[in-house]
């Protein structure tokens, strides 16, 4: 897998997330509603996926975007794990999660 494809992967899926999160729609309302963090949580985590992707496409900053990218998706799969059920966003988390490590592990760690 190339670099461009993981970076595609990441803001296609992610793309498909941010939308109703920051459109208020009752899915994404009741996912953080269960994690007791609505509407704080969805908005936030709407805006890390947001910098996350514009991050992995400015020159210079994609080990940032990618790192980003890990830690937003730690909260997501955790949250599943232990909350929310192994669904459909669950394996989307661990898509979006392998690609952000496919990118870290060409470019590095940011330091």
């Amino acid at each position: 897998m190339s670099i461009l494809i993981a970076q595609a992967i990441v803001s296609i899926i992610f793309a498909m997330t941010i939308v109703p999160k920051l459109a208020g729609k009752q899915p994404a309302k009741d996912m953080f509603a269960t994690l007791w963090a609505e509407p704080h949580g969805r908005i936030v985590t709407a805006i890390l996926e947001l910098a996350a992707v514009i991050l992995i496409w400015v020159p210079g900053m994609l080990s940032r975007g990618a790192s980003l990218t890990v830690l937003v998706m730690i909260g997501a799969l955790w949250s599943h794990i232990t909350k929310l059920g192994i669904n459909q966003m669950f394996w989307m988390a661990l898509v979006v999660s392998a690609a952000a490590l496919y990118i870290l592990s060409q470019t590095g760690l940011p330091l």
